[in-house]
C-alpha cells in the first residue's frame, strides 16, 4: 500500500537513512504546509535537522511503539 506522499514512515531505518528521507521529502512541507513522521522509536535523530532547518514539530505517542510526528514550515 502507498502512503500519501505527506506521510513519511521511517520505521526500521537507520539514523542516516531517516534524515536523507526528510531531507528528500522536505518539499512536500514547503508545497502542501504539512506532513507527518511515523517511527517505532522517537525520533530524536530527525528533531535536529527539524530544528536547524526551521521547521515546527509536535510528536504525539499513538501507542509505546508508535510515534508520529506532525512537522510544518516555520
Amino acid at each position: 500500500m502507498k502512503l500519501p506522499s505527506n506521510i513519511l514512515d521511517i520505521r526500521g531505518y537507520s539514523p542516516e537513512k531517516a534524515i536523507s528521507e526528510l531531507k528528500c521529502c522536505s518539499d512536500c512541507i514547503d508545497k502542501k504546509g504539512c506532513m507527518w513522521l511515523i517511527n517505532d522509536i522517537e525520533p530524536i535523530h530527525c528533531y535536529k535537522y527539524l530544528m536547524e532547518h526551521d521547521y515546527h514539530f509536535q510528536t504525539f505517542i499513538v501507542s509505546k511503539n508508535e510515534y508520529r510526528v506532525f512537522i510544518s514550515r516555520a
